[in-house]
């Protein structure tokens, strides 16, 4: 077996693309070392990379990669702003017809919204909270999903729930939520940036709540 003893890569860049989907994706900064047992494992990846002009710190290791190209993964991403999440996924990976994840998802500390660059999930007050969230994710081909939910934000809010993410190279982007939740802030004050959703998604939203902070209004219930 041929042993792969250490592959360092220093300020490169990944330029992700799929076929499928058409999507593009570039990480600039990064920095990483590859070491393996054999070329289909088990591997250990450590390193940095700039995401959103944070420097955030990766450990991944694998198992062996089986004849249909999966094994099990554990990936941790560690920011080095405390504005943003600290990361980690147990699971498998699968490279047979891409990059095929299934796993529990945690995430802790820091903001989702640090995550994201849409105006609109910013706006939400929620998603400027601290963060402590399960949950399972599955990214697959076109599609990836969020399911058994359980999240907290700030002292109070609690939501719960799943989401679903299609891509697809001749039509736009759908989101499809359906969510529960209580002691949330929506918005605290009267907005409408939260309605200004980007043109190129189409979804579908279903939320119900209670003890509900929306437009600075106190809602008992919602729905």
């Amino acid at each position: 077996a041929i042993k792969l003893n250490q592959v360092t890569i220093t300020n490169g860049t990944l330029h992700y693309s799929s076929q499928l989907t058409g999507a593009e994706r570039v990480f600039d900064n990064l920095n990483l070392s590859v070491t393996a047992d054999t070329l289909l494992g088990p591997y250990k990846i450590i390193g940095d990379m700039l995401y959103q002009k944070t420097k955030v710190s990766i450990d991944m290791t694998t198992g062996v990669f089986d004849k249909g190209m999966s094994a099990s993964t554990h990936i941790t991403l560690l920011p080095a702003s405390g504005e943003m999440p600290q990361i980690r996924l147990s699971g498998d990976v699968n490279l047979q017809t891409g990059l095929d994840i299934e796993g529990e998802l945690s995430l802790k500390q820091g903001k989702l919204g640090s995550l994201v660059n849409i105006a609109s999930l910013n706006a939400l007050d929620f998603m400027n909270d601290s963060i402590d969230m399960t949950g399972t994710l599955q990214l697959k081909a076109d599609q990836l999903s969020l399911n058994d939910i359980k999240a907290k934000f700030g002292k109070t809010g609690i939501l719960k729930g799943k989401v679903l993410a299609k891509f697809s190279r001749k039509g736009n982007p759908s989101v499809m939520a359906d969510v529960e939740g209580s002691g949330l802030t929506i918005t605290s004050k009267p907005s409408e940036t939260y309605m200004n959703v980007p043109a190129e998604f189409q979804g579908n939203f279903h939320f119900k709540g209670k003890n509900i902070i929306w437009d600075g209004r106190h809602l008992e219930t919602a729905d």
